[in-house]
């Protein structure tokens, strides 16, 4: 954490692409807001089924572990 911004990230935009690319190696996409770098955008549709969210779970998982072994 930057000690005079009180920002957890210097370099939001690289942490976006991160959870983006994590996303995409994943199968799903994981809009993340370029401006905070630590809000991620889910749009789920009604007809998902239990294994399709199962695998937004899972992408989710492992871009915040991904997240947190760089950059934490």
């Amino acid at each position: 954490r930057n000690k005079d911004t009180k920002e957890l990230f210097s370099d939001r935009a690289t942490v976006s692409n991160l959870i983006i690319k994590v996303g995409m190696e994943n199968g799903v996409l994981l809009p993340c807001s370029t401006w905070y770098g630590d809000i991620m955008m889910l749009l789920v549709q009604m007809t998902m089924t239990d294994d399709e969210l199962g695998m937004v779970f899972n992408a989710i998982e492992k871009a915040a572990a991904e997240v947190e072994r760089q950059f934490l």
